[in-house]
């Protein structure tokens, strides 16, 4: 009966603990459910705003690209005109160095020969320095004249010198066919009779025209030989005039200095050039670094954009994704709370059915104690059979452990008449050996006296033996000593 009445109540807490669960589950169910409807509404907020997010993040990106191309084609610019620039400035760059390296070349050998000329000038003044001949017949000039050009121009009553006069009266003309070297040489009053009368000839015609000369005529190369009406001729390899040379070095002055103007001006150019196109340079240059940060700023834009599209598909797809399983859930937990209603609706009519259990309970506990009486009387009789059964066994266990000790009390008693016959053997034996003991100290003494008188010779032997090692050291020290004499 108490198997009956306690299957009965398991069946009684399973059914209610069923009633329980199924209103819990029922509960969770539904509360879940209404969470899952809210889930899904936020969800759907977070689907739309995830999409405009991505359209937002598409037209970002879109322009972000444009915005990169245009800064790409702004930096291809950049760099075609920077590195045409360039090549611009290089080349004139290099025109300026040209340019100022020949003009220093030209400086420097304007400076020498002015030195030059300014050195070979005369204090008094000469003719020289007021003539101009063209480039090329200087030679001609130099030995028509020689060092009469260093002679200055005076006055009648002056000192020596040219002097002007008018020409002559009678035109005293050249050889035909020979031309006159006034026409190359512009020479101040005082030379116009002696350059009316000199001829440029080639070399090959003056030995032939020498002799049609006239008094005070002469003819000349332009590479410098010389003939006279009076028959003397010189050649141009004897030796250069030095009013030759410094006719050459005069025309070469000029000629320079119209140089040196003329490459100073293409040297300004080139500078002023090369200045353009440096600070041009430095324009595109700053141009460039410009593009190119600005290049580099639209790429992290486009990175930005990208990464941003990349995020807001990726929160798109898990809203899309957080939606769909959340209306999931929402069917889900309808079907559980379904479920739950169901399982409830049985679990009433199940505990509806059982039995009473109070009734079962009242019913086995007045059985418990008829029982429980019945049960007292059987202890009470089964303790008295227990006590008498332990007495039996303590009086026999007593008796075997006075068994046990009159047999330990003989076998005592055996070992102690074996070891008074032992004691009595070792009694005999100890007189014997204290005789023995008595007798010892007589031969002690007697042997002590005996070592005494060795331990007196050996310490007299002991005297001799370091007396004679006292005399074998010194004996040795003084062969040492002798050694060391022998030695030195």
């Amino acid at each position: 009966m108490t198997e009956d009445v306690a299957r009965l109540a398991a069946r009684h807490q399973s059914s209610q603990r069923l009633l329980e669960d199924s209103r819990k589950t029922l509960e969770r169910s539904e509360a879940e459910a209404d969470k899952a409807r809210i889930a899904v509404s936020d969800a759907d907020g977070a689907l739309r705003k995830a999409t405009e997010d991505q359209n937002t993040a598409t037209t970002a990106e879109a322009e972000a690209q444009a915005l990169a191309q245009r800064a790409d084609q702004a930096l291809n610019a950049a760099d075609a005109a920077r590195a045409e620039t360039q090549a611009l400035e290089a080349e004139a760059r290099a025109q300026r160095s040209e340019a100022e390296g020949e003009m220093g070349a030209l400086r420097a050998e304007v400076s020498a020969l002015a030195k030059l000329v300014q050195r070979d000038a005369s204090e008094a003044g000469q003719v020289l320095d007021d003539l101009s001949v063209t480039a090329g017949y200087e030679k001609a000039l130099g030995a028509a004249l020689a060092d009469d050009l260093r002679a200055p121009s005076v006055a009648a009553d002056g000192p020596s010198g040219w002097t002007a006069l008018k020409p002559y009266d009678q035109n005293q003309s050249l050889p035909d066919g020979v031309q006159q070297l006034s026409a190359f040489v512009q020479v101040p009053d005082v030379l116009v009779r002696r350059i009316t009368q000199i001829g440029l000839v080639e070399a090959d015609d003056g030995p032939r025209l020498q002799p049609l000369l006239k008094p005070g005529q002469r003819l000349v190369s332009i590479d410098g030989d010389l003939w006279r009406w009076d028959g003397y001729r010189a050649w141009a390899e004897d030796a250069p005039s030095a009013a030759a040379l410094r006719l050459e070095q005069l025309n070469r002055l000029e000629t320079l200095k119209q140089e040196m103007e003329r490459v100073g001006a293409r040297a300004d150019a080139a500078r002023l050039a090369h200045d353009a196109l440096t600070k041009r340079l430095t324009e595109l240059t700053e141009a460039d670094r410009a593009a190119r940060q600005a290049r580099r700023e639209a790429d992290a834009k486009v990175a930005d954009a990208g990464r941003a599209l990349s995020r807001a598909e990726a929160d798109r797809n898990l809203a899309e994704g957080r939606l769909e399983t959340m209306n999931l859930a929402v069917t889900r937990h309808k079907e559980d709370a379904t479920a739950a209603r169901l399982q409830l609706n049985e679990a009433e009519r199940a505990a509806a059915e059982l039995g009473d259990l109070d009734a079962a309970r009242a019913e086995v506990e007045d059985i418990k104690i008829t029982v429980e009486a019945a049960r007292m009387t059987m202890m009470a009789k089964r303790s008295a059979h227990d006590e008498l059964r332990r007495e039996g066994e303590a009086r026999i266990a007593r008796t075997q452990e006075v068994t046990k000790e009159i047999s330990g009390w003989k076998h005592r008693l055996e070992t102690a008449e074996k070891r008074i016959s032992e004691l009595s053997s070792r009694k005999v034996q100890s007189e014997q050996e204290l005789e023995s003991a008595s007798a010892a100290p007589d031969d002690i003494a007697a042997k002590r006296e005996t070592l005494a008188v060795e331990i007196t010779t050996a310490e007299a032997r002991k005297a001799e033996a370091s007396n004679a090692l006292s005399e074998g050291e010194a004996a040795q020290r003084a062969s040492l000593q002798e050694e060391r004499e022998a030695e030195r």
